[in-house]
């Protein structure tokens, strides 16, 4: 606590009720034990602090509140005392709020009120969780109450970005003043609402840009360090949303707060760790991007918001390596996916060619498993052919031959593959995690265990152009 605030708390505790100030006195002189319940100075104490709070002044009852909750967090037998004070309280209603000084009262008052969130008591939540200048404690119990009355983490934002407007709408220069209070309010509720198991809503993003950025003029804060700090906060606060949920991942909205942000340095650039923080953002971004992808959806609105804080470069480079992971996608989209444009259409007097190439390719996939397995192994059959000549010599020859023979075949094989730019996909004996739209099972279990690989599989990874399966390894199930 700093000592003007200090000063001030000891202001209005020289003026609090009788009640008020003997019990904070017996707490400070750590003599609210059990024991103490039983003598007639407690019972004189309990009586005056009901009364105050069924019949004081507003200021006096949220003084006496404060008190009952900082007395009923000493122990569990003094919850038990103290607590329900406080619940009759709320359930009969409570007067105009009236702000504490002391910031020790304001964290024991929300914690009080915690437990018995009617809607009064939802309401001075939001309105602490921006009003409050320097009571960090407390906003976050604050943020904790907001967020379990709000049906979505879009309505809790919509009612603090309401209260702000409300607030700072007729305050003059205000971007340093608001962004300095905008610090402090995401500090209070951004890891809040990342854990939270509340559904974002349609419009998450959107009042999250609000928070962030709308309130204030476009160029920022003026005071350069206080521009510098809130943006790399905020920016790391928008990575930990777009990387836990994939609502904001997926939303467009989300990157155009990066895009706001970055607009604070124009016409200089952002410092490196601000680009850093936008190279991790584009990067959950394409994973998002990408799951439209893998159901065939073009999500052009999200492409564009990430080329917008990225380049087109940054995510061309970050699209091909999730397209080397995974070469499940058609061609057509793994173009689009890359690069925002479809494939070089082909000729149509190509077209024959074209089919004519894919069949080829998928006979020379076969071919190729087929050399690569355990059964056509020349080595193999080379070293049967000694075994049996040492019994059947004209046998063991032609054995030998075919072994000649299996060589020869599996050079051609691999050369027509190697032309083709078709190499084979896993190995007989990996494990890997199924996913169907990568592996062909032989049996049934869910997407994501552990498989075995049974038979490799084949890709075509031609220069210029996206990696594509061709024939799926074939795995088992456990």
């Amino acid at each position: 606590m700093s000592q003007h605030e200090d000063d001030q708390s000891k202001g209005d505790h020289a003026a609090e009720p009788d009640a008020v100030a003997a019990l904070r006195k017996v707490i400070q002189d750590r003599r609210l034990t059990k024991d103490f319940l039983e003598t007639d100075e407690f019972r004189l104490i309990l009586s005056g602090l009901r009364e105050t709070i069924l019949k004081g002044s507003p200021l006096e009852i949220w003084s006496s509140l404060a008190i009952a909750g900082r007395a009923a967090s000493v122990s569990k037998p003094m919850e038990n005392v103290f607590l329900p004070i406080v619940d009759q309280r709320v359930d009969a209603g409570l007067p105009p709020f009236e702000a504490l000084q002391d910031g020790e009262d304001r964290w024991y008052l929300a914690k009080a009120l915690q437990r018995n969130p009617s809607s009064q008591v939802a309401e001075i939540a939001f309105s602490e969780i921006v009003r409050d200048d320097l009571g960090e404690k407390a906003r976050r119990v604050w943020a904790e109450v907001g967020l379990a009355s709000a049906e979505t983490r879009e309505e809790f934002l919509r009612r603090i970005n309401g209260i702000i407007d409300l607030l700072f709408r007729s305050v003059p220069n205000r971007s340093d003043t608001l962004a300095r209070r905008i610090r402090r309010i995401n500090s209070a509720i951004s890891e809040k609402m990342v854990t939270s198991d509340l559904p974002a809503g349609s419009e998450f993003s959107h009042q999250l840009r609000i928070l962030y950025t709308g309130h204030l003029s476009e160029e920022g804060p003026e005071e350069r360090r206080l521009r510098d700090e809130a943006a790399l906060e905020l920016m790391a606060s928008l990575t930990d949303f777009v990387r836990l949920s994939f609502s904001a991942a997926s939303d467009p909205n989300s990157y155009l707060i990066a895009q706001d942000l970055r607009c604070w340095w124009r016409p200089a650039s952002p410092p490196q760790e601000f680009e850093a923080l936008s190279r991790r953002l584009v990067r959950h971004g394409a994973e998002a991007l990408h799951v439209f992808a893998r159901q065939g959806l073009r999500n052009d609105a999200l492409r564009k918001s990430l080329v917008a804080i990225g380049g087109s470069s940054l995510l061309g480079r970050v699209a091909r390596e999730i397209v080397d992971r995974d070469s499940s996608l058609p061609e057509d989209l793994s173009a689009w996916f890359s690069t925002g444009e479809e494939p070089a259409k082909r000729h149509s007097s190509a077209a024959v060619e074209a089919l004519s190439g894919e069949r080829l390719d998928t006979d020379v996939s076969r071919l190729l498993v087929f050399v690569r397995s355990s059964e056509f192994n020349g080595a193999t059959i080379e070293r049967i052919a000694e075994d049996v000549s040492e019994l059947m010599p004209e046998e063991g020859k032609l054995i030998s031959d075919v072994a000649g023979k299996a060589k020869q075949i599996s050079q051609v094989v691999q050369s027509m593959a190697k032309r083709l730019h078709i190499n084979l996909f896993l190995d007989t004996g990996e494990v890997v995690q199924f996913d169907p739209a990568q592996h062909d099972a032989i049996n049934e279990g869910p997407i994501g265990a552990n498989v075995l690989v049974v038979r490799p599989g084949t890709r075509k990874t031609e220069p210029n152009r996206s990696p594509r399966i061709l024939l799926k390894p074939r795995v088992k199930h456990p």
